[in-house]
Parts: structure tokens; sequence; C-alpha cells
């Protein structure tokens, strides 16, 4: 194929009522409302070159271009009281997605039934209009080219892997994604208590900060917008308190599980632009050697330096690690000017981004 178009499509919608908002808010489900309608999610059409791109990483590139949420293989991570909450907001629930091919006009389709039962029933199809009989679902996959079909099975598989959905201590809602062996957190943590429910303290003045050698977080510019986007910015402290500052089933990467990662996607020279996020939605110019492909989802979130001032919102991306060299901490480093993933040492004050491992 030279040129591939990924078509997501639901209809699912209904009458809007406050409990309805209230019960998709509550499990994490994105939604929008429109003409007294909310809809789970709407058409998405994203067309890629496979001229550049072959195997996973055009799997993973499409992914990335993609809210997580939109794809149908999601599913089989939804856990049983999301499942419920979506049957009980739209009573049926159907999704569907067809990877057509520009070049040859042909297109297939996957498509996703969530049972009453809370099964979930999928079909593969393919007919010589291009159009689903909506009266013809059959159990598994069935096309004469196989290829084609492992190609949408593992596109199912993977985005299934990218939506585990993790909560925190205080109630928000993080995506996963699978990278290699290791599942990831898609966007920096935002808590403001421990595991155990403990307060962490916020500190906004810069003399304060400068001088702690217990757990803080602050917002860059100690402005709450920036929270969220780019999440909170924590001290190395808080990143190590046992009282835990990841949600429950997740840690802190350690030095290690951070070289693990880069070494999986292509060792530090090149990790770093899978990474990041593409674009300059929230990455300045250039933003070298974006793409994403990793689905880790690197925001340029700053730092909140060591004698509390603040600099490179836009610019920078600094994640701690769990460990340190007995008087500074380890952490990993994006930068718009390049693809590296850099890793050093900093001050144990340094306000930086968290990003949670799975246990």
């Amino acid at each position: 194929m030279s040129s591939v178009k990924l078509i997501i499509n639901s209809e699912i919608s209904t009458d809007y009522s406050k409990d309805n908002e209230k019960l998709l808010k509550k499990f994490g489900i994105p939604y929008k409302i429109s003409n007294d309608k909310i809809f789970f999610i709407s058409m998405n059409e994203v067309e890629f070159s496979t001229r550049e791109m072959a195997g996973n990483e055009f799997v993973f590139d499409m992914l990335s271009d993609i809210p997580k949420y939109h794809l149908g293989g999601n599913f089989a991570n939804f856990t049983d009281d999301v499942k419920k909450a979506l049957l009980e907001v739209f009573e049926e629930f159907h999704l569907g997605f067809r990877l057509y091919d520009s070049y040859s006009g042909e297109g297939d389709y996957l498509n996703y039934i969530l049972n009453n039962d809370l099964t979930i029933k999928y079909s593969f199809e393919r007919d010589e209009e291009g159009y689903v009989d909506e009266n013809e679902y059959e159990d598994g996959y069935e096309n004469e080219d196989e290829d084609e079909v492992a190609e949408l099975i593992s596109i199912a598989e993977i985005s299934s892997e990218n939506n585990i959905i993790v909560p925190d201590i205080d109630g928000d809602i993080y995506n996963g994604v699978q990278i290699g062996t290791q599942f990831w957190t898609t966007k920096n943590l935002n808590v403001s208590n421990y595991r155990n429910g403990d307060e962490i303290p916020q500190v906004q003045d810069a003399a304060e900060w400068a001088v702690l050698t217990t757990g803080a977080w602050c917002y860059y510019e100690n402005k709450e917008e920036n929270g969220i986007t780019y999440g909170k910015l924590y001290n190395w402290f808080a990143v190590n308190d046992h009282r835990g500052l990841a949600p429950e089933g997740f840690h802190i990467p350690s030095d290690e599980e951070w070289n693990c990662l880069t070494e999986y996607l292509g060792g530090e020279n090149v990790a770093g632009g899978k990474m990041k996020e593409k674009g300059k939605v929230h990455w300045v110019e250039p933003n070298k050697k974006a793409n994403n492909t990793s689905g880790f989802t690197g925001l340029p979130g700053g730092e909140c330096n060591y004698n509390g001032t603040f600099w490179c919102l836009g610019e920078i991306g600094k994640w701690w690690s769990s460990s340190d060299d007995e008087t500074e901490g380890m952490s990993i480093i994006l930068n718009s000017d390049n693809g590296i993933a850099l890793v050093y040492y900093f001050d144990k004050t340094s306000g930086f981004s968290v990003r949670c491992l799975k246990d």
C-alpha cells in the first residue's frame, strides 16, 4: 500500500442528561455534547504514506495521531465498571473502523459490539462495494488475504494495550501505552496526595522551595492552567517518599527502567524523537525528530530550578527517575533542538515532571 487512510466511525449518542454526563466523567470516558445529545466519539479520518514507514512503526505512528479511546480494540481493556457505564448511558455500543487503501480503493472493516453481558463480539469484513452489511456479523476474522487480516489484528491488539486506564488517589484518570515489555502512563502526573492519602505540600515561594528536604510540588510559574496540560512539577523527595507518589500498581521508573525504554527505541540518540509529541502545539520550534512512534507523548513541561525559578516551558521536558547518586537525582531530558533522550543528574530540590511505570 502506498497510501493508507484509517477511518474510525461511531454513531453512538443519546439524549443529554446531567446524570449521564456525571457517569461518563466518573469513569474518565471521553464524550462531547452537541444539540442536546451526548456523543462518545465522532468520525475520525487520518491518512498516512507507507513509503516512509513499515510494520510496527506504521501502526504506532497511526495510533499516536488518534486519541486512544477512538480505536475499537480499546474494548479489550475497559474495566467492567466502564463497560457498564457505557451501556447505561448509550444502551448499545458498537464501534467500527476501516483501513482504506487510497491506491487500490479497497477497504477492510473491523467491527466491535459490546454486549449486555459485557462480552465483546467482533468481525472482520469486506464486500465488493466497500460497505459493511451490518446484518451479517460473524465471530472472528474472515478474509482470503491472510496478510491483510494479520495486519488488522495487530492494530486491534496494539490499540487495546494502549488504553490501560489508571486512576490516581485524587480520582484523575491516566491512559497507558505498552512500549516493548513496559507499560507507561501517557501524561504527566498531576496528583496532590500520596498514595496513602497524605497531602503533598504545594510550595509557591522560591526561597522556601530552594531549601526543601521533603516532598513538594508546584505548577510551572505557579499557574494552575499549566497543570492541566503539563501536570505538576515535583521535587525528588516527593518522588521517593515511602508513602508512594505513583497510582496503585505503578511506580516511578528507575535509571535501569528508563534505559530499558531508550534501548528498546533504538538508543538515547534517537529515542527522544520517538518519545516527543509531534508538532508545535506544545513544543516550540524546531521540535526536531519528533514523531512519537512510541506513544509516550512527551510534553515540554519545563522545570522549577533548584533555586525556585522557572524556565524552558515549551522547550524541554524533564522526568525524574527514582535513582540517585546520594547528592543528586537522575532524570531523563527531551529537548526541542534534537531527538536525543539525555540522562543527567540534578539537584534534588529541582521540580520536574513525573511519569509512572506499571509494576
